[in-house]
């Protein structure tokens, strides 16, 4: 079991070096940034040299960022392998956010597999689909992703459902 973050322990990424490829993330809807956690790291649960996601929430919305967090705590209570979310923060810029340990490079992948994010397929099965906004995602469409992927490809085909709780 992974020890959680104490109340007491929120991180400030400020001057965490930003990865450059990804200065920023520009997958979703909400502001999201790469950074490197320095060595040392400030916390015992962080790993240094690391990537994180640090993912903001929307304006409209600010306290969004807490469902990383409950997420991760609920996936250590179901023992689900899930990333690692953080209370962070930008001094500099009084921002609040999740902290998510970076886990795209540890994802083992099959033969000449690679990654392709969500909104790709999103866009191919959903009219007029706003990666920015991501307001039409469904259960219904994601599950037809899965069976059409699972039928294409059925060398790789995976229990999606199973992942997906």
């Amino acid at each position: 079991m992974k020890i959680p973050q104490l109340t007491n322990q929120a991180i400030d990424v400020t001057h965490w070096r930003r990865d450059e490829e990804f200065a920023a993330y520009p997958e979703g809807g909400r502001d999201k940034t790469l950074l490197y956690c320095p060595s040392p790291p400030p916390y015992y649960f962080l790993r240094a040299g690391h990537r994180y996601l640090f993912k903001r929430s929307s304006p409209r919305y600010p306290e969004q960022f807490w469902v990383e967090i409950f997420a991760y705590r609920i996936g250590i209570q179901m023992d689900i392998p899930v990333p690692p979310a953080f209370v962070a923060y930008d001094s500099k810029k009084n921002q609040l956010g999740a902290l998510i340990e970076w886990f795209l490079n540890s994802i083992p992948l099959l033969g000449d597999a690679i990654y392709r994010p969500g909104g790709d397929y999103c866009q191919e099965y959903i009219l007029n689909f706003d990666r920015k906004k991501g307001k039409k995602h469904n259960l219904e469409t994601v599950s037809q992703i899965f069976e059409d992927l699972n039928e294409k490809y059925p060398h790789c085909a995976v229990d999606w459902k199973k992942l997906l709780v």
